[in-house]
């Protein structure tokens, strides 16, 4: 079985190096595969903009596109609050999952705050219950970091114990519904993400794909990630440390390598 575990301090650094890596197999595909990147908010504009130039004579959704199906970043920084974001997403939800054959099972950021459940009528708000967790245990010091888990888990599992902390010390967030989304495309592969809070003012966070497109929707992955990292760390008040992403499968498509090889040929950014 072909495998790698890459590092980068910027996305863009991280991303070249795991398409590098499959780059150099037959078949450029590889399992359970390990992409770390340091600082996830760096994004490199060069490798960016290379890549919507490839993406775009593909035919395919540009980078932020696919990022803001994770994070929309844009809309985040113009709400009130995490309630304000909330609301104004599901209430654009239904046009977005229109805009796009490959959002009728919905979005990722949509899974987030709305993950389907017949206690919450309108979902439940993941990312919401995520913040407060966090919230809380930075308040005192020996709080919770992380503890072991499993994707049996389900998002209400993380909802406060009788005395008001979740009783889980890393905050759980599937993606995944089990028994609706069964079919073998047009769902999502991103199956799960979690964040940990290490005691030094820092959240981490890991995500976890069945199976990962190189070219089409890595580098927008990375990012949209990054971002959500980002927003989950300043609102909980503290700071965004490091994302690591496992993919169960990942590829480099047929007929991509050519045309991203380039950006690969190319300096590696300066922000390694």
């Amino acid at each position: 079985m072909n495998s790698f575990v890459v590092e980068g301090q910027g996305l863009a650094t991280a991303w070249i190096r795991a398409v590098q890596k499959l780059d150099e197999l037959p078949d450029h595909r590889a399992f359970h595969t390990v992409v770390r990147i340091g600082d996830p908010l760096h994004d490199d504009p060069d490798t960016h903009a290379g890549l919507d130039r490839v993406l775009d004579r593909l035919g395919l959704q540009p980078v932020e596109t696919v990022a803001n199906t994770i994070f929309p970043a844009d809309l985040a920084a113009r709400s009130r609050d995490h309630a304000h974001l909330v609301s104004r997403y599901l209430a654009m939800y239904e046009t977005v999952r229109k805009l796009s054959p490959k959002n009728r099972w919905g979005t990722y950021f949509g899974r987030l705050i709305a993950y389907p459940s017949t206690r919450h009528k309108d979902g439940f708000d993941q990312l919401a219950a995520v913040i407060s967790w966090l919230r809380k245990e930075s308040a005192y010091k020996g709080g919770k970091t992380a503890r072991y888990e499993t994707m049996l888990a389900h998002p209400l599992d993380a909802e406060t114990t009788d005395s008001g902390l979740s009783s889980a010390a890393t905050c759980s967030v599937p993606v995944q519904r089990p028994g609706t989304d069964t079919g073998a495309m047009a769902t999502p592969c991103l199956s799960h993400c979690s964040f940990q809070f290490d005691r030094t003012g820092i959240v981490h966070a890991l995500a976890t794909y069945r199976s990962h497109y190189m070219t089409e929707r890595a580098y927008g992955n990375y990012l949209g990630l990054g971002r959500l990292l980002g927003y989950v760390s300043t609102q909980s008040g503290l700071r965004p440390g490091t994302l690591t992403v496992v993919a169960g499968y990942a590829q480099i498509e047929p007929g991509t390598i050519t045309l991203i090889r380039p950006l690969l040929n190319e300096a590696v950014p300066l922000f390694h």
